[in-house]
């Protein structure tokens, strides 16, 4: 998992995710300098075509090591000093991140538009893939992300957030059943399921916003934002229960007490 200010988790990232992946040579074996250009905008920070790489603005400057192949289970990890990750995007990536939230309102059925203008709320769950697994092309960076979260300072909207970059989650028996028969592929119990990310939003009080104006702020389509009715079996309700919607599912963030 990669949380957002929060230290690297203590499994050893070089170790084989499944069986069959060959050995990675030891971090230190593969430790590059990080030229004076890069560290003047960390989001360039040894990007090289094709690949995310991950390590979150550290401290001190960030040394990276080169990002590890790409597949369906594996995540690419760069780690930094100081314990800190971050998705790292190429203007290319960045473009293709627009691109495929704009094809995807744009599909939206009759249906789905109807329900991101009528659910509201101040409490918000979010979720994206990295990329397409079948494509390939990128579906969110952090760039967006930020500009999102910026958004709602400048509309003097937000109280609270939370978010993770999810690079060790696992498929359950379940999930690993489901995804094999929507043609993923084979697809395993234990295998990682690909890069993704999750975040809570809260609004201030008095403030609420709709699913499609949290989709727009953010860039993610609207099947991805959903209120805590939407996910939680027993949605809070009466006084308190923003927070308590809130807290219940910035829980749920490092799957460590939910199935997952």
């Amino acid at each position: 998992m990669i949380a957002v200010a929060e230290t690297a988790p203590a499994a050893d990232p070089t170790a084989p995710v499944k069986a069959g992946v060959a050995e990675i040579p030891e971090l230190g074996d593969l430790a590059a300098p990080v030229s004076a250009s890069a560290l003047r905008n960390p989001h360039e920070i040894n990007e090289r075509a094709g690949g995310a790489l991950l390590g979150c603005p550290a401290p001190t400057p960030p040394s990276f090591v080169p990002e590890f192949s790409f597949s369906e289970s594996t995540n690419p990890v760069v780690l930094a000093t100081g314990g800190f990750r971050e998705v790292v995007s190429t203007p290319q990536q960045r473009a293709e991140a627009a691109a495929f939230f704009e094809d995807a309102k744009a599909a939206e059925s009759a249906g789905a538009r109807q329900r991101a203008n009528r659910l509201h709320g101040p409490v918000f769950s979010l979720m994206q893939y990295r990329r397409n697994a079948r494509t390939g092309q990128t579906m969110l960076t952090q760039e967006q992300i930020d500009a999102g979260l910026n958004r709602l300072r400048e509309m003097e909207v937000l109280e609270h957030h939370a978010e993770i970059w999810q690079d060790r989650d696992t498929y359950n028996a379940q999930g690993a059943a489901d995804r094999t028969a929507k043609g993923w592929g084979q697809v395993d119990p234990g295998d990682f399921v690909p890069l993704h990310w999750h975040a809570v939003i809260k609004l201030n009080p008095g403030n609420d916003l709709t699913v499609r104006q949290v989709s727009d702020i953010f860039k993610i389509p609207a099947s991805r934002v959903r209120i805590p009715s939407e996910t939680l079996d027993d949605s809070p309700k009466g006084r308190g229960a923003a927070m308590a919607a809130f807290v219940s599912l910035c829980r749920y963030l490092t799957h460590e007490e939910y199935a997952s």
